[in-house]
């Protein structure tokens, strides 16, 4: 239906007017939602018909700081979808706690004390509850806390896992993120607000990739 949506608009606007299709593999606004399996291979046949580019993102990276005068227990929780019951992997090792769900990898580096998965549920329908998953990641008794999230698509039968390591000082962040073939160094800093990229803090970003090659998706 997507689809055929998608041809229709593009033969009402005509394929030479449209330079590229972007798409997100992650959707953060109702929780880390997944579009329905195939919906990525439908999308691209249709753009490939028109000879239309298609850009997809390939990971985010998220910063929560804590920033307070007294001690508070501070948690990040990410809900997955309904298919991710009984199929989600948590492991931690030091600084990093890594949570794997159908399609998705969850990487959360910083001041973690620990990582729970709870019952939880979505509604991507008005008024209709589903049952879900909820990765809980916690910093305890905190009163400055900082948490770094890779949150990273994954491809049926992906072996090798993403990593993230994040070097911290007081105004920068140094990131270094591996996704299949893609080795990145992205780096920002944190102005006089602490707000990273304010403009008027004077925060600033650049990235930068080791290697050309993509993960075959």
């Amino acid at each position: 239906m997507v689809a055929a949506a998608l041809e229709a608009l593009i033969e009402a606007e005509g394929p030479d007017t449209i330079a590229a299709f972007f798409a997100e593999p992650v959707m953060g606004a109702g929780g880390a939602i997944l579009p329905p399996e195939g919906y990525f291979d439908k999308m691209q046949a249709v753009l490939r018909k028109h000879d239309i580019l298609f850009v997809a993102d390939e990971y985010w990276l998220i910063e929560d700081q804590l920033i307070a005068q007294a001690a508070h227990d501070y948690q990040l929780r990410f809900h997955l979808t309904p298919d991710a019951l009984g199929r989600v992997a948590m492991r931690r090792s030091p600084g990093c706690s890594t949570t794997i769900a159908p399609g998705i990898a969850l990487v959360v580096v910083g001041d973690v004390t620990a990582a729970v998965l709870e019952d939880g549920w979505v509604s991507q329908e008005y008024g209709i509850k589903h049952r879900a998953p909820v990765a809980v990641f916690t910093a305890d008794r905190a009163a400055h806390a900082t948490l770094v999230t890779l949150v990273a698509p994954l491809v049926r039968g992906q072996v090798t896992l993403p990593t993230l390591t994040v070097d911290r000082s007081f105004d920068e962040r140094v990131a270094n993120v591996a996704h299949g073939s893609i080795h990145d160094e992205v780096i920002w800093t944190i102005g006089e607000s602490h707000e990273p990229f304010d403009r008027a803090s004077g925060a600033a970003a650049q990235w930068r990739r080791r290697t050309t090659a993509r993960v075959d998706r």
